[in-house]
């Protein structure tokens, strides 16, 4: 009878486990009978795994050495080119989307792992991993000097997260800079060149030599063009001026029309040809406003059909001065109007203007922020003419140790937020403590900025 009952659990356990799925990932798996001494021991089968992996630097994480990397391993080596197609990339700024590329547009080198990728693979080390690693190199990709967002996503389902990087890519450039004194026996003085893309004015201060017709003198310099270091136009900007004559904080300018007539041509052309005059001569506080005259005449003839018979406003707005960079690796300061008429309302659009937030709609080309988006004001506040800015940590290593950016960043917030009238002095402070130095100044300490903007030297 008992073998009988031994015979009947034998046969139900192999027809139980024809049934039941195994896990061939176990290696020691066996079965005890009712029959201690019998014991039978079944192998386990490895199964054909394919292996898919998808890999980065440091994912959402703030880069700040302008590269990283995207690995893609798999065991199916036939696979690989239809995954690496699957990537996409797309690059933005805080205002808009600027590029988006395949994956595999970027360089990437290629490497045949054999065994021992990593502990994970340790059971299944006789498979070949196949890994493509693509470098991901910003400087060649062509970018302005910004703050930038990096999301990568693939379109197979496999990828169950995207990929995601901050970073704050600055090109190789030198920051003009500003001065508080000139040369012995020079001056600078101030006039608007046009960029080189022929898209606004900037401010800069030119040497010339003293003298006693300072106005004339600083009129003059609109016929000569910036040094090409500069990376500014070299194309002259206006007509040549017959006479100057001030009264009643009014300049009349006395133009001859053979001299007008090569700015006559497109509206731009003769917009950049007033607006560099307008802007040069009512820098002098003697200017409030500027009347033209073509041969004796304020008619619609000259400028490109421009009413002259008005009289053009010197206008005096506060400014958010943010960076122009140059072909010629050079960065400027560049004036944006700030049109808010409460105090409060302009210190955030200036903060945001100079984050590259709240740039104009137009004409964006070259213009970069000199705040870095990350970089955030904790808070202000008053006292007498000077503002207290408070900035969070990231204001003292954004930029690490590249004195170009960092004193541009620090002479953008000095000229933008003096712009705003009752404020004649910046102090700062990071996470409200006081900073020792910042490029050389003790920042925490009322500072004005130096009276010569943007200086060719």
């Amino acid at each position: 009878m008992r073998l009988i009952i031994n015979i009947f659990l034998i046969i139900l356990i192999v027809f139980s486990l024809s049934i039941i799925p195994i896990n061939y990932q176990i290696i020691d798996f066996h079965l005890s009978y009712l029959n201690k001494s019998d014991d039978i021991e079944i192998e386990a089968v490895e199964t054909n795994i394919e292996f898919f992996n998808v890999s980065s630097t440091e994912s959402n994480l703030f880069l700040t050495d302008n590269n990283f990397k995207v690995c893609i391993s798999t065991s199916n080596k036939d696979e690989l080119e239809t995954i690496i197609d699957s990537f996409n990339i797309k690059i933005s700024n805080p205002n808009e989307v600027v590029k988006t590329i395949k994956l595999k547009q970027l360089k990437n080198s290629y490497e045949k792992n054999i065994v021992d990728i990593n502990e994970y693979l340790a059971e299944h080390s006789n498979q070949e991993i196949y890994t493509i690693e693509y470098n991901f190199y910003l400087r060649d990709l062509d970018l302005t000097s910004n703050y930038y967002t990096v999301l990568i996503t693939s379109a197979d389902s496999r990828v169950k997260e995207n990929i995601s990087y901050e970073f704050n890519y600055t090109n190789d450039n030198t920051y003009i800079g500003s001065s508080n004194k000139s040369p012995e026996n020079m001056l600078y003085t101030k006039v608007y060149y046009a960029d080189e893309n022929f898209l606004r004015l900037v401010p800069v201060n030119k040497l010339i030599n003293s003298t006693d017709r300072f106005i004339r003198a600083t009129m003059n310099q609109l016929l000569e063009t910036p040094d090409n270091k500069y990376g500014l136009s070299n194309t002259i900007i206006a007509p040549r001026i017959k006479n100057i004559y001030i009264h009643n904080k009014t300049a009349r300018i006395d133009l001859n029309s053979y001299d007008v007539t090569a700015f006559n041509n497109g509206s731009a052309n003769a917009m950049f040809a007033l607006d560099s005059i307008i802007n040069t001569i009512g820098k002098f506080s003697v200017v409030d406003k500027v009347k033209f005259f073509v041969d004796n005449k304020d008619n619609a003839n000259y400028f490109h059909g421009t009413d002259l018979s008005e009289e053009f406003i010197v206008t005096n707005k506060s400014k958010a001065y943010v960076g122009l960079e140059t072909t010629n690796k050079t960065m400027l300061l560049y004036p944006i109007e700030i049109n808010e008429k409460n105090l409060n309302d302009k210190i955030v659009v200036i903060i945001k203007t100079l984050q590259g937030i709240n740039y104009e709609s137009n004409a964006t080309a070259s213009l970069i922020p000199t705040l870095p988006s990350n970089v955030k004001l904790l808070n202000y506040k008053f006292n007498d003419k000077n503002i207290e800015l408070d900035f969070s940590k990231e204001f003292l290593t954004i930029y690490k140790e590249n004195n170009n950016y960092n004193k541009l960043m620090y002479e953008s917030i000095l000229y933008s937020m003096t712009s705003i009238e009752g404020i004649n002095s910046v102090s700062i402070l990071v996470n409200s403590e006081k900073v020792p130095s910042f490029t050389g100044i003790k920042i925490s300490e009322p500072q004005k900025p130096n009276v010569f903007i943007n200086t060719l030297n």
